[in-house]
């Protein structure tokens, strides 16, 4: 919406909305702590494939915004575009959103990674400082400390890197005893403790390590049969999740040396796109991947839970802070979705384990030529199959047709009700009030009873037209008519 202001010949942009121009590739709740209502389930922020950042509001759509790129010093020169490609991946901290740039992102196409400002909604003119030796390197993985002034990069050469967001200056790099680079291979996955204590990384070298996140020594190895793609540290109850190649998912506590918890062989068909631990208590493991599906894994007794199969592969999955909202992304689609948990309104009782999963269909804007299949060119048929496909083929009916059929198919419904004369429909009758004002029928004959006069109903004496002597009245004196038409009344002295 543009507003043409009296004076001035080019309008101003009044309001906007839009939302991912691409499928998001991950999405984070963000914000809420303060909120005692809606505890962390207030925004999200999502990155899409065409690397932009995006605010997601859930309680205002118009307070939805993306993430500026004004303030980017590199379009000056020529090898530096505004196009940084697919974010590979970000992480924030909310507690110093306020005092300096606190989300960090990582890009297909650039070498260097972004800060960005969460509260300003815009990128911010402080640059990470790199050492020279990894000047032409690009960071794959990123990772914010809780306290919101250290942030660590994982780069494609195996090399982990500490530095400042305050000021992006570096602070130095990983190295373990012998000198050596700290993964052989692209580091996949960092994340730091609630505590500053430590630093968890894995690789594509088939390893996971704990790190002293202080003086940045190497304290723990832990040799994996496959690849690593995927790392999520849980700073509720510090477990590390990690998805493997070979379709697996291991859980590993970080306090106890990286000591194994539980592992689910061959979780899943296809691979693992994302993992998040449920919230607040972190009793469930939940993982999504290409085979379309969702799986809700027990930590405690290793059983699957849950199992939901969609028509498209979800992305990326989170759970809000406050357990009662799971979102996700799917491919294909440029929404965010957000589904209600049950065990958050209500107690569930786990009689047996999933065995088959549960089809569940993705809600959809609009129902207008989405439940049609639109014909196209097929360029490895012949010409006569071709024409022939598209004489069997409806053709897609348009809005007003549907409507017309559905509102002859309701008054056929109505007409059908009628002939029906003293069915069930007479005696059977939904109500569209609220619960509050027909919940007091189970109860209907006690309120009668209690309703009822204690006393008999009677009349009270008619007033005459003409009211007595209100001094004889107190006196005690009985009053007519003839002693109000005495010789001292005004009726005689106006006869007189």
């Amino acid at each position: 919406m543009w507003l043409f202001e009296k004076g001035q010949g080019q309008p101003r942009l009044l309001k906007q909305r839009q939302g991912l121009a691409e499928t998001p590739s991950k999405i984070r709740f963000y914000g809420g702590r303060d909120d005692p209502v809606m505890q962390g389930a207030r925004n999200i922020i999502a990155c899409a494939q065409d690397g932009s950042l995006r605010d997601i509001n859930l309680l205002n759509e118009f307070a939805s915004l993306d993430f500026s790129r004004k303030n980017f010093q590199g379009f000056k020169h020529k090898e530096n575009q505004l196009d940084f490609g697919r974010v590979t991946d970000f992480d924030f901290c909310e507690f110093r959103e306020q005092d300096w740039q606190n989300l960090v992102s990582a890009h297909e196409k650039r070498d260097e990674p972004l800060m960005w400002s969460a509260a300003n909604h815009q990128i911010s003119k402080v640059a990470v400082k790199k050492e020279a030796a990894l000047a032409q390197q690009r960071v794959i993985s990123v990772g914010v400390s809780q306290c919101g002034n250290f942030g660590v990069l994982g780069y494609e050469n195996g090399q982990i890197q500490k530095f400042n967001l305050q000021s992006g200056n570096d602070r130095g790099l990983f190295r373990d005893p012998e000198g050596q680079a700290v993964h052989s291979k692209e580091v996949t996955g960092v994340g730091v403790d609630q505590l500053n204590h430590y630093l968890v990384s894995c690789s594509l070298d088939s390893s996971l390590k704990l790190w002293d996140f202080v003086t940045m020594k190497l304290t723990q190895t832990v040799a994996l049969p496959s690849p690593v793609l995927q790392l999520t540290l849980n700073r509720r109850n510090e477990l590390v999740a990690i998805a493997s190649n070979d379709l697996s998912v291991s859980i590993f506590n970080s306090k106890r040396q990286l000591k194994k918890v539980r592992e689910f062989p061959r979780v899943c068909e296809n691979r693992v796109t994302d993992l998040c631990f449920s919230q607040p208590d972190s009793k469930y493991l939940l993982c999504s991947s290409l085979d379309k599906s969702i799986r809700v894994l027990d930590i405690l007794t290793g059983c699957l839970v849950d199992w939901i199969q969609f028509q498209r592969a979800p992305l990326s999955i989170d759970f809000a802070l406050s357990g009662e909202f799971l979102a996700t992304s799917h491919v294909g689609s440029k929404a965010v979705y957000l589904w209600s948990n049950k065990a958050f309104f209500q107690n569930l009782v786990i009689e047996k384990e999933a065995t088959t999963p549960f089809q569940i269909e993705l809600p959809r804007l609009s129902l207008v030529d989405e439940q049609f299949k639109v014909s196209h060119k097929d360029y490895y048929s012949s010409p006569k199959q071709e024409e022939g496909a598209l004489e069997q083929e409806e053709m897609p009916k348009n809005l007003i047709q549907r409507k017309l059929e559905s509102v002859e198919s309701q008054a056929l419904r109505v007409s059908e009700q009628k002939q029906l004369g003293d069915g069930a429909h007479k005696f059977v009758q939904l109500s569209d009030q609220p619960y509050s004002k027909w919940q007091s029928l189970f109860n209907l004959e006690q309120i009668k009873e209690r309703n009822k006069p204690k006393l008999p109903k009677h009349e009270l004496p008619k007033t005459p037209f003409f009211l007595f002597d209100l001094d004889k009245v107190m006196a005690g004196e009985k009053t007519t008519m003839q002693d109000l038409l005495g010789k001292d009344s005004f009726f005689n002295d106006a006869s007189q």
